[in-house]
This record gives C-alpha cells, sequence and structure tokens, in this order.
C-alpha cells in the first residue's frame, strides 16, 4: 500500500509500530503476501532499512481531517528510489490530516518539534490511518477506551446534567462514588448568584474546551514520581489531566460529597486562599481513574515582569517537597535556599509570610481527613544581580523590582524577598612575599597578613577574614589565639582584606594598612551582591489515606527511611515550610576568648542558632568549599 505524507518538496512515506511512526525516503514496496495491517515481512524499503525520521510515539498527536487538491512529487530511480509512476502525480483531491511530534533524523544531532501532513486520495483509508496513530499512542501511555478530549466531554456532560438539578451524579455502588464528579461544585449553591458559585463552575468547564480543541501533550513528571501515574498537558499548558489509583479517587469522592472540600478550596478563598492544587473534574473511564487539576507555575502577569527565561542572572525552580528522607527535591532545594542566605543575605521569610497563614488552615483540613504523603510546591525564580552584564544592572537600577513587587502582591499564594551584601574584600594575594618574617614591606615599616580560621558557615558573617598587620612577629603573637599567616591551608591560603583595612583598637600599638594602598586611582565603586526570589506555594499529592495498612506499611519502612515518614506529617510539613522560610547557617564557631575576633566575624545570635539547630533535618551539613566560594564572591577587587 502508498501511504504518502507531505514533507516539503517531495513525498514520504510512513510505517506505524507500536512505539514509533517511521518516516521513509522512497517508497515501500510490498507483495501481497500476507495481511499488511500487522505483517511487513513482504514489504521493501530504500536506504537499508533506515528510515528518514522517526517519531516516538509516546510524543505523537494527529490533527484533525481536512481536504486539499494535490501534486505529489514522487522520487524515481535517479534518486536509488523503487517507483510505479515517474515524475508528478496530481489528485483532484486529497484527504489529509497533520502529523506533529518529537522527531529523530538520521542526520539530525537533536530531537526537534516537527509537524507533517498525511494525505491520501482515499478518505477512508485517511481516517483509517488517523485512528490507528491515535491508537497507538493511548496504548503506549496505557490509555483504554476513547482519547482523553472524549473523556472528558463525557465526564463533564455527566456532571453538568445532575448539577442542573442541585444534585452529584448518580454513585456507582461498586465503587461507593459516581462515575464522574467535580470536587470544586457544591450542588447545593448551583445557580446562586455569587461570585463563589460562578467561579466554581467555570473553573469545572475549563477542560472540557481546553481538552477538546488541541489533542493533549505528555508530560514527563521527574524522577521523584513513583505511582506511574501518567500526565498530559493541555495545549495551553494551564491544565494537567493525571491517571490515579481507584483508592484515591475514593479518598476525593470523601472530600467532595460534604462540600467541605467546596468550603476549603473555593468558598474559603474569599477569607484566605487555600494552597491546595484545585482539582476540577474526576472520572472513570473504561476502570481508569482520572482526574483535571491546574498546573501549577508562575501567574503570568509576574512573569512577564521577570528577565528574559534564558537570562544567565535568572534562576527558575520547580521542586516538590516533603520533609525527612522521603524522596523528594529537598535536598538540592534547601542546599540553594541556604547558600542564599548565606552570601546575598536572602531569606524566604517575606515571601512566604502569606503561605504560611494558608498552610496552617490547608494541612488541618488534610490532617482532619486523615490524609498524608503530600507535597509542598515551590515554584519560582531567584533574580540575582551581576554588575558585568548591563541587562542585570539597568533591571535592578530602574524600577523593574518595585514593579515586580506590585504584580507578585496581587497573589496571596505568592511572594517576593530580597536581600544585598556589599562586596568589600580585596585580594592582595599577589602583592605579598608568603613564609618570611615581613609578607609585605610598606613606608619603610614591615607588615604580616594574619588571618582568621573560620568555622563552618561562618562565611555568612565574616568582616574582613584577614588584616594587613604592623610587625614581623607570628600571628598568633601580634592578635592572639585564632590567627596565622595567610598562606596556610588553614586559613585558605589567600589574603582577603576588607576596603578600609580592619580597626584594632585592642591593639593600639599595631599599624592595619588599607589595601586601597595597592591601587593608583580612587577605588572601586561600591558593589554588592544583590538577588530577589520570587516564590509560589501549593499542596499537590494529598488522596493517600492513613489506613491500618498504611500504618503498617509506616513502621515496616522505619529502617529504610529512619523514621515514621507518615506520623505527625501535619507538624512536620509545617515545619518544613518554617525552615525554609528562616533558612540561617549553623554556624560551627572556632574558639572565641580571643576579643579580637569580633573585628574580623560577627557573632551569631542565640536565637538564630537555636533555630538552626532546630532545622538541622532540612538543610545539608555545611562544606569547606561553600564557605570558600562565598568568601571569594565576597572579593569586589582582586590585585
Amino acid at each position: 500500500r502508498e501511504f504518502v505524507v507531505l514533507g516539503g518538496r517531495h513525498t514520504r512515506w510512513f510505517v506505524l509500530t507500536a512505539d514509533y511512526l517511521l518516516v521513509y525516503r522512497c517508497l515501500i514496496a510490498c507483495s501481497n503476501e500476507g495481511p499488511l495491517e500487522f505483517n511487513n515481512d513482504y514489504c521493501t524499503y530504500s536506504d537499508r532499512h533506515e528510515p528518514e525520521q522517526w517519531f516516538n510515539i509516546r510524543t505523537v498527536s494527529v490533527g484533525a481531517s481536512f481536504h486539499r487538491p494535490g501534486t505529489l512529487e514522487m522520487l524515481s530511480k535517479k534518486h536509488d528510489c523503487f517507483f510505479r509512476k515517474d515524475g508528478p502525480v496530481t489528485f483532484d483531491e486529497l484527504t489529509c490530516f497533520n502529523v506533529s511530534g518529537t522527531a529523530h533524523g538520521i542526520d539530525a544531532e537533536n530531537p526537534l518539534s516537527v509537524t507533517m501532513s498525511m494525505c491520501r486520495p482515499e478518505e477512508k483509508k485517511i481516517i483509517a490511518w488517523r485512528k490507528a496513530i491515535e491508537r497507538a499512542h493511548l496504548d503506549y501511555h496505557g490509555i483504554l477506551g476513547k482519547n482523553l478530549g472524549m473523556k472528558i466531554t463525557d465526564a463533564t456532560l455527566k456532571v453538568k446534567s445532575a448539577y442542573a438539578r442541585s444534585e452529584f451524579p448518580e454513585l456507582d455502588k461498586t465503587l461507593s462514588a459516581p462515575n464522574a464528579f467535580s470536587p470544586v461544585l457544591c450542588p447545593t449553591q448551583a445557580g446562586q448568584p455569587d461570585d463563589v458559585s460562578e467561579m466554581a463552575e467555570e473553573a469545572f468547564l475549563a477542560p472540557v474546551a481546553k481538552f477538546s480543541s488541541d489533542p493533549p501533550q505528555p508530560f514527563m513528571p521527574g524522577d521523584n514520581s513513583r505511582s506511574g501515574a501518567a500526565f498530559f498537558k493541555s495545549a495551553d499548558g494551564s491544565l494537567m489531566v493525571k491517571r490515579i489509583r481507584k483508592f484515591e479517587y475514593v479518598e476525593l469522592w470523601k472530600l467532595a460529597q460534604d462540600c467541605s472540600y467546596h468550603q476549603r478550596v473555593v468558598a474559603g478563598a474569599k477569607k484566605r486562599i487555600s494552597l491546595i492544587n484545585p482539582i476540577y473534574l474526576a472520572f472513570q473511564s473504561s476502570g481508569q481513574f482520572w482526574v483535571v487539576m491546574r498546573v501549577e507555575k508562575l501567574p503570568e502577569l509576574v512573569s512577564k515582569m521577570l528577565p528574559p527565561a534564558d537570562s544567565p542572572w535568572r534562576q527558575d525552580f520547580f521542586s516538590d517537597l516533603k520533609p525527612g528522607a522521603m524522596t523528594s527535591d529537598r535536598k538540592p532545594f534547601a542546599k540553594q535556599v541556604l547558600q542564599d542566605a548565606m552570601l546575598p543575605g536572602l531569606h524566604m521569610r517575606s515571601s512566604l509570610d502569606q503561605a504560611r497563614s494558608s498552610l496552617v488552615d490547608d494541612v488541618k483540613y488534610l490532617a482532619d481527613h486523615n490524609l498524608v504523603d503530600y507535597s509542598l510546591l515551590m515554584v519560582g525564580s531567584v533574580v540575582r544581580f551581576d554588575n558585568h552584564d548591563n541587562n542585570s544592572r539597568m533591571y535592578f537600577l530602574d524600577h523593574s523590582i518595585q514593579s515586580l513587587f506590585q504584580a507578585v502582591a496581587k497573589f496571596p499564594q505568592c511572594g517576593i524577598s530580597c536581600g544585598k551584601r556589599e562586596q568589600d574584600l580585596v585580594d592582595v594575594t599577589v602583592k605579598l612575599t608568603p613564609r618570611v618574617a615581613a609578607h609585605l614591606e610598606w613606608g619603610g615599616q614591615h607588615y604580616r597578613c594574619c588571618c582568621v580560621e573560620l568555622g563552618l558557615g561562618e562565611s555568612a558573617l565574616v568582616k574582613s577574614p584577614c588584616a594587613l598587620v604592623s610587625g614581623t612577629a607570628p600571628c598568633g603573637t601580634l592578635l592572639g589565639h585564632g590567627f596565622h599567616a595567610y598562606w596556610r591551608s588553614s586559613v585558605g591560603g589567600r589574603c582577603l582584606v576588607r576596603l578600609g583595612g580592619v580597626s584594632l583598637p585592642d591593639r593600639q600599638h599595631l599599624d592595619s594598612l588599607d589595601p586601597l594602598i595597592f591601587v593608583d586611582n580612587v577605588g572601586p565603586a561600591a558593589q554588592y551582591c544583590q538577588a530577589c526570589a520570587i516564590t509560589c506555594v501549593s499542596l499537590l499529592d494529598y488522596l493517600l489515606p492513613l489506613t491500618t495498612t498504611k500504618s503498617l506499611e509506616n513502621y515496616a519502612l522505619l529502617p529504610v527511611y529512619r523514621e515514621l515518614k507518615w506520623s505527625n506529617y501535619e507538624a512536620r510539613i509545617r515545619h518544613l515550610l518554617f525552615c525554609l522560610a528562616d533558612a540561617v547557617p549553623q554556624v560551627e564557631t572556632m574558639e572565641r576568648k580571643n576579643k579580637m575576633l569580633r573585628h574580623f566575624v560577627e557573632e551569631p545570635s542565640s536565637i538564630s542558632q537555636q533555630a538552626a539547630k532546630m532545622c538541622s533535618d532540612v538543610f545539608p551539613a555545611l562544606r569547606k568549599d561553600v564557605d570558600a566560594k562565598i568568601l571569594q564572591r565576597l572579593v569586589a577587587l582582586k590585585l
């Protein structure tokens, strides 16, 4: 059989398998032996059986059929192709549909998003092909029965019909739940002329329009998804349809049937916004259970105010967090939060204040329904000041940050916080001579570069790691316990001195040099490490009940997780958010009996250290290389 694809100037030929849609350069010649629909052993392919392109069937979507007149340019013998007719072939009308997906090619280095038109003069055959590709796509994803758009339409009509009668759809007795329902709707409120009912009805009707107009796009959830669920996004990326397990479907119905879900997620939003990711529709089809929910992301108004997505000084995050040793993005996210708190002094408290108040209500609601294992989703962006990037300087110097604050304030689930720390260190190492009594001679005097040995995390508190001090005696003699010559590895091997030098009122007989003596012109203008974080918070995957079986599993997995992972889940989620909001390093302070040290390193507050100790389960242990990198970022001038 000939199946023609219009791709550029010439025809191409399709072969459909369970996993791939193959595109060949030349006509495929097949004998009449065997059923071609299921066996292509009797076909002859060009190019040593190598396709020109191939689509992974997971990514393939098909469009609606359309008609067009067409002239096909057939590749002939001179192109090493089998042929039946030489030259162009003209048809009065072709029936076509578009095929889109991620295509790989023999000569392509990377896969590309490609759209082709598959056409045949016979309408029945092209319709059969369209159905076959769509079925292969559904089979690959394990979707039984109709396509998702049709399933969502059927479920919406069932719910809408019952809602018009101020009822939930009829219960399926074998399921103890309806075959379709909308958790955001409360039938007793049907037809009420209020903003809440109108908002709920509008949200409920959105999926049928978005999933019927264009094919849904498969979405890969990443390594942290362990349920094996299938995910599909709407074409505009605003909604997600997800296959869930039967017990989750039943738990969702328990939340919906007394309208408590509607009251918490929809009606309650008038008083205080809920962080619970809303589910707009739930349905059963062909023995499978599905929900349609909102895709969490930064609000469009906020996104428009951010720098371009490809800016090197913008870092987006989408982090699924769970407490303790449970599989999640907690460790890398907490590590970054802690480092941002240590360098530019960026703390997330102000960006999470509104979310924290809502979280208390939401986790209590979930705890009252005995639900656990839900995730705290953090979505947002960190914008960092880069003094070497003109666009970054302009962004921070004009009113962009102020406008960003105004935009974020309109969304209670989101917040913004900024941090700023002066870069005021000068690296004078190149001017010094190591391993001698006098590291430097200046103005007829001898000087040594003496540095403090910092404990883990003290880069967040350091004023000046070193000082250029007059004298030739050992640093411990000049300044006391805890000071060493700059070249020793225990203090980093570099001489980093604060602009203006270090005042030594306790050693008035000693002179301390300003590192700007080495600069011919005026010293560097004030420079800063600055960053702003925009964070939006939501709660996901909240349909796991702590049943008797799960309670036994909770104890059985104690050796794996080293804790009862689902016990006190409500308190542990609150604890996780509290720690992220108030990130401070747990400082390993060195012996501080020497009062001279206070001129080099700030003393951590007892309150901050109590908080750090309480949050040691959230943040990773600090390492010396992290402190070293932070000190390097604080250098304004390297001689």
